[in-house]
């Protein structure tokens, strides 16, 4: 077994619990994640443990040394364990796993060393161990050599690792992408054969490398375009396929699937919902293409209509679904409109407004457009300069009353007036675009005098 030795810092409370596990007669290694980041020069989020003791064990011994427990994974030989009640650690006795075809519960069995254990891992880098007593890292397949060179590679044999859990084919594209390392070939080629094992994993188990991808990674594309290379994006979003080589006319110089990538890289905020709008912007572009103008009729709302589907099916929340719908259906109107002044700046936000584009969402709502912009590779000068006035334009009168909400006076005050029931939402609905146009008339006094005129003269108001 290749040890080589070198001092990782893990912090004192980490080295403890080896410590308290030696006394006791048991082996204690660090694995993981935390060892591939700390080689890395990353502070690890979470430390985990790898024991020979068994989770009856560790909890006897960790009481004993007056520590808290907590049977997390208990079944699959994991036990929390805190002895200052601020740092947490999860504790696991050597195994092996299987997953059985249908479920993502694994069947456990104890490895009886801390060589077995890691051979169950998925890839070199995440197989390795280190004793922070001894200061050696326990590197049995060659994982150190892998992370200096930038590759990931398949513990063992690549089909039998994908097999056991199928999901590290995703997991496979989101260490590339969010480390920029290369993907062996025998590695690739094992995932690409075995791929259609991917048809009985929960689609919610996806998305939630899909999160972690779309949130960590700064070129989510290589996630993306590494599961349309491998085959496994049919297993998750197969209306992807259908955008590759869609060409589309000037300003675009790029296919609709190079644009996705492209819109999807340039947003910088990691925020998942809002990648995932830049990703599904313009999927339905292919579904609607025609050979003369309007070459892409109404394909943001068959996009937004679209990009539901997927959500629902994929298992996004409610909350998730609706954030994403409502940025695709409205991404082209600030296209549509280009206000080159404050006032159009302001019935800009007006049509937002009405299409129920939430104040909150206005931030990431430029930021995608902005990023559809880049991605647009035949825009000039001039249109991108354009472009991005609109943005600021936009950005600058984002605080003004767009919605009848946010008018000084509401549907009482108008009832109170003497108005109809059946005229009030009409009148507020006019006096919102009173205001977009002044701003400084979203005043009560002004409002309602305003109300009284709009009231008479569509013979509303009660004498």
């Amino acid at each position: 077994m290749k040890q080589i030795k070198m001092n990782l810092d893990f912090g004192r409370e980490a080295e403890e619990i080896c410590r308290i596990l030696r006394r006791h007669n048991y082996e204690c290694y660090i694995v993981g994640g935390a060892v591939r980041d700390k080689l890395l020069g990353k502070e690890p989020h979470d430390i985990d443990f790898a024991t020979n003791a068994t989770p009856d064990e560790i909890e006897r011994v960790f009481q004993e040394e007056g520590c808290k427990t907590y049977p997390t994974g208990k079944q699959y030989g994991t036990i929390t364990v805190t002895c200052d009640g601020e740092h947490f650690f999860e504790i696991t006795t050597y195994r092996g796993e299987k997953y059985i075809r249908g479920t993502r519960k694994p069947i456990v069995t104890w490895a009886e060393s801390i060589e077995e254990d890691l051979s169950r891992r998925d890839f070199t880098i995440n197989a390795m161990a280190y004793d922070p007593i001894e200061k050696v890292l326990i590197d049995p397949f060659g994982g150190y050599e892998d992370l200096k060179k930038g590759v990931i590679r398949a513990v063992g044999r690549p089909e039998e690792r994908f097999k056991e859990d199928p999901l590290r084919i995703f997991r496979m594209c989101r260490f590339a992408s969010t480390l920029h390392f290369n993907i062996d070939e025998r590695t690739f080629e094992g995932a690409k054969r075995v791929v259609d094992e991917l048809s009985w994993i929960p689609k919610e188990r996806m998305t939630e490398e899909f999160k972690k991808a779309f949130t960590k990674s700064d070129k989510p594309s290589l996630f993306v375009n590494c599961l349309v290379e491998t085959g496994a994006m049919k297993y998750y979003i197969p209306e992807i396929y259908d955008t590759i080589g869609v060409e589309q006319p000037p300003p675009h110089m790029e296919t609709v699937y190079e644009h996705l990538l492209l819109t999807t890289d340039n947003i910088k905020t990691r925020d998942y919902e809002l990648r995932m709008a830049g990703l599904l912007h313009d999927i339905g572009k292919p579904k609607v293409k025609r050979k003369e103008k309007p070459y892409f009729p109404k394909h943001e709302e068959v996009s937004a209509k679209m990009a539901e589907k997927i959500l629902e099916r994929t298992r996004h929340s409610r909350r998730a679904i609706d954030k994403v719908v409502k940025l695709i259906k409205t991404h082209m109107i600030l296209w549509h409109r280009k206000p080159k002044d404050d006032l159009q700046a302001r019935r800009t936000l007006r049509s937002l407004a009405k299409e129920k584009l939430p104040k909150g969402l206005l931030d990431e709502y430029l930021e995608l457009v902005e990023a559809d912009a880049k991605a647009t590779l035949g825009l000039s000068e001039k249109e991108f300069d354009e472009i991005m006035k609109s943005i600021e334009l936009v950005r600058k009168w984002r605080n003004i009353p767009a919605d009848r909400k946010e008018l000084a006076i509401t549907g009482s005050d108008l009832v109170e007036m003497g108005v109809e029931p059946r005229c009030i939402g009409k009148i507020l609905e006019k006096l919102v675009d009173y205001v977009v146009d002044d701003p400084t008339r979203n005043t009560r006094e002004v409002l309602l005098r305003k109300a009284r005129v709009l009231a008479k003269s569509i013979g509303c108001l009660k004498k």
